[in-house]
Formats: structure tokens, sequence, C-alpha cells
């Protein structure tokens, strides 16, 4: 005890407070350059990466820039999260392009993400979510080709059946729930749905017209659950889940009659404000989302009531200000899908009349 006291005098204790505190002083330092090099190389990152998203999205990109820029990106990724944000718009970017092997290495890249368990569960069903929802639309032959490998076999039908992508998607998006579930993959699910009813087709695994609506009821309940704590998509996604609910609402709750005609026409209206305040109004993909709902709004309008010429003519007034430059509503319309809809409306409508003419429809 005498020497514990001897060894501590007031000048040691003085000296080795000071290298307490210089030590100190050097790890906080150390760990504070450190964090702050690395929050600002992510902040850095996140920056770029959100310039290529943007120029991706608004179109002002070559198709092989976009490419390059997120292959780039993605192999620098500074952490696992921020590359699978980045890998959904490479795999975007490649299966658009399609050049060469692009989808195949599209594809091949999905699988990797989704069977990679080190990915957040959600980020996982978010690609998987993303890649049904690029096939749409697709025919047989890009089918049998891009789907020949054990993970993807699975979603196709018996050799000998045609494949219908509608179908192929509704597996998809169910795998994807069930690694985690998102409002994506709901409204998607049901979205499709309603468009097989539509046409006139029986869903696999469905047995009527009304089992399928009561699928399209039970995918927009839970994606208006999950929603509520799972609302953080780019603007044109969320525009896209609004657009979908509101037409598969509608569409559903003719088929089971358990909407009123006000109910159904409240689901486009509710649409038609949701996408309205969404933020980046002027994204292409948000226009595109808004100019279909209120196709469909007037559409369902003419078809169902009597009298509301002048409320369809309102609904279709803001398509004066579009032009051949709105390249998705233009696709979108160049489909020739609701054609018989689409010439009814132009005779009703100056300005829904003029934009079709302006993307060389006759009439």
């Amino acid at each position: 005890m005498e020497q514990s006291s001897k060894f501590f005098t007031p000048t040691r204790t003085a000296g080795i407070l000071f290298v307490v505190v210089l030590l100190g002083g050097g790890l906080y330092y150390f760990y504070y350059s450190n964090v702050t090099k690395t929050m600002n190389t992510v902040s850095a990152f996140e920056d770029s990466f959100q310039n290529a998203r943007m120029a991706l999205i608004q179109g002002s990109v070559d198709a092989t820039t976009a490419v390059t820029e997120f292959q780039t990106l993605y192999d620098t990724a500074p952490n696992k999260e921020i590359q699978a944000k980045v890998g959904q718009s490479l795999i975007v970017s490649l299966f658009n392009r399609n050049v060469g092997e692009d989808r195949s290495n599209a594809i091949a890249l999905a699988e990797k993400m989704v069977a990679d368990t080190t990915n957040t569960p959600r980020s996982r069903a978010i690609v998987l979510t993303l890649l049904a929802a690029l096939v749409q639309g697709e025919g047989d032959s890009f089918f049998r080709q891009y789907f020949s490998d054990a993970t993807l076999r699975k979603y196709l039908p018996p050799e000998g059946t045609r494949t219908n992508s509608f179908n192929i998607q509704i597996k998809m998006f169910k795998d994807a729930e069930a690694i985690y579930p998102t409002p994506y993959a709901e409204y998607y699910t049901a979205y499709a749905y309603s468009v097989l009813l539509r046409r006139g087709r029986i869903a696999d695994g469905s047995t009527s017209r009304e089992d399928m609506a009561r699928e399209v009821q039970a995918y927009i309940k839970k994606g208006d659950a999950t929603i509520a704590t799972d609302a953080n998509y780019i603007s044109g996604t969320l525009a896209n889940f609004y657009y979908q609910r509101a037409t598969s609402l509608a569409t559903s709750g003719k088929v089971l009659g358990t909407m009123t005609l006000e109910e159904r026409e409240r689901a486009y209206a509710d649409a038609i404000a949701k996408i309205s305040a969404i933020p980046f109004p002027s994204n292409p993909h948000v226009i595109a989302a808004l100019s279909k709902t209120r196709f469909k709004y007037a559409a369902f309008l003419l078809i169902n009531t009597k009298g509301r010429e002048a409320d369809i003519q309102k609904i279709l007034m803001p398509f004066s200000a579009l032009s051949t430059t709105d390249k998705f509503v233009a696709d979108y319309f160049n489909n020739k899908e609701d054609t018989d809809d689409a010439v009814a409306l132009a005779k009703l409508s100056p300005e829904f009349k003029g934009f079709l003419l302006k993307i060389g429809w006759k009439l």
C-alpha cells in the first residue's frame, strides 16, 4: 500500500492523465475523421447514384451511357444496401437497352441478388418484383429463352402450353411477397389479376372470374395496409401504385357487385388526387400514370353513366399540355389496347383528340 501511494505522486499522476487525454484525443480524432470520411464517401456516392438515376428517368442519357454508369456504381458501391439499390437500376438499364446478352445479364443479376441472403429480405423481394414487372407483355419465345434455368422455369406453364406474362407475373409477385411483403408486389398482383379479368381470361389456379376478383380485392387490402409503413419508393413507382389500385378496384368491384358506381368512381378520383400530390410532377413516369388514370376514369364514366360529358371533358383537358415528347404516354396509346374507348372519348374531348393526332393517330 505504501508503494502504491508513492507511485501515484502528483507529478506522475498528472503525467498519466496527460497521456490518457492525449491518447483519447488521438483515438477520437482517428474515429471521427474516419467516420466523417466514410460518411462523405457514402454521401458523394449517393449523389452520383441519384444523378444517374434521375438522368435515366428523365431520358436525358442514352442507354449505353446509363448501363456503363450503373455498372461502375454497382462495382464500387460503399456498402451492400446501396449496391442493392444500384443493382435495381442496372437491371432496368440492361433489360431496356436489350443489346446482345443484356437481357440474359439483367435476369442473371436479378437472380443473383434475390438468392443472396446477405441482402435484406425487402431488397430481395423488390428485385424479384422488379423483374416480374419488366417481363410484362413479353411473349412465349421470350420466356422459353430466358426462363429456362432451374430457378425461373417453375414460373412457366407445361410444355405445349402457351405462356401468358400476367400469369407468370402473378406467381413471381406472390413469391416476392413471401420473401417480404411490399405494396409493390401486392398492388402489382392485384393489377395482373385485373388485366386478365378485363381480357376475359381465367388466371392459373383460379376457378372463376369471381375467384380472381376476390384475389384482386384481397391484395389491394394488403397493399393498403403495407404502404402505410412502406412508402419509400421513387415517384414514378408510387404513381403507378395508385393507377393500378384504381383500375383494379373498379374492375373487381364490378365483377363482384360489392361496390356501388360511386365507390368505383371514387377510386379513380382518389388516385388522381394522390398522383397529383406526388413530388417531382415533371417525372415522365408520374405524367404517364396520371394520364392513364385520367383516361381510365373518363372511359369509366363514358361506359357507366349518362349526362357526364362535361365531367369527361374536364378530366381529359390536361391532355392539351402533352406532346410527342411524353414518350410513356404515347407508347401506352400507340399499343392500341383501348382503341374503342379512345376513339369514343376523342369525339367528346378536343384536347384528347388533339393529343392522339400529335402521336400519329388517324381520326
